[in-house]
């Protein structure tokens, strides 16, 4: 797993919340994106993103940031 994906505990002290559908909740009202989760709902982001996403929202940046979202392997494929 990269290095640069945002602790838990860093999760906790910027969004302020413990559960992780509650962190998600928290992207989705400042910042108007569904961040990805992991299979136990955790939510993943890196720091770059998450910097892109306050410079969007401050106006630094004119495009939208690009999320990329990881692929997604069914398990029925």
């Amino acid at each position: 797993m990269p290095s640069h994906l945002i602790p838990y505990d860093a999760l906790v002290e910027i969004t302020g919340m413990k559960m992780p559908s509650a962190q998600a909740r928290w992207f989705k009202n400042q910042f108007g994106v569904d961040v990805p989760r992991r299979h136990d709902r955790k939510v993943v982001l890196t720091w770059s993103v998450f910097e892109a996403l306050q410079a969007h929202k401050l106006g630094l940046t004119s495009i939208p940031p690009i999320v990329e979202r990881p692929e997604v392997c069914s398990p029925f494929a």
